[in-house]
């Protein structure tokens, strides 16, 4: 049993020799396909990504705001 074909394993880099055998004898149709699939999906993580990390300083800045205004109060 190769390492591809293992269920457990999953190689995210494949060489070039392996993506030429999977797309061989696939039609330009299909392999365009296949390509706009994959930006699809870049895209959508790439947003996702985007909006967690603005998600990420909005609570950063709520929670500096507070600390702010507790020391200019005088606490602690």
């Amino acid at each position: 049993m190769t390492l591809l074909s293992s269920p457990q394993a999953t190689l995210l880099d494949p060489d070039d020799a392996y993506r030429s055998t999977v797309l061989a004898g696939l039609s330009p149709a299909t392999v365009l396909d296949i390509a706009a699939h994959a930006m699809s999906f870049w895209t959508y993580q790439t947003n996702q990504e985007t909006a967690y990390q603005a998600l990420l300083n909005k609570k950063k800045d709520a929670k500096l705001a507070a600390m702010d205004e507790t020391l200019r109060k005088g606490g602690t």
